[in-house]
């Protein structure tokens, strides 16, 4: 499966999930509603962390920057233009 999230958002995304987790586990307020909301809300953050892919971002599918890409996946996007080239080609419009 390709990951479409960056390394810095895997490690933050996987952190926050253990901490809330543990949260849920050490909470002294019993089975209340906000321990099985934070037990879920874990759960997701620790899975999409761990393995790299938001399935929300799929669907919404944001802007990423051409760079951050290139950072990411070591490969350049077919159609990457310079900074230079966008602006000529506004120009000729």
């Amino acid at each position: 499966m390709e990951t479409n999230m960056g390394g810095l958002e895997q490690a933050i995304r996987f952190l926050l999930g253990v901490l809330i987790l543990i949260y849920a586990a050490l909470s002294l307020s019993g089975t209340g509603i906000y321990q099985v909301v934070a037990v879920i809300i874990g759960a997701v953050l620790l899975a999409t962390g761990g393995i790299g892919y938001c399935p929300v971002y799929s669907i919404l599918k944001p802007k990423k920057k051409e760079s951050n890409i290139e950072y990411r996946t070591g490969q350049t996007s077919k159609s990457k233009k310079t900074v230079e080239q966008r602006k000529r080609m506004k120009r000729r419009r």
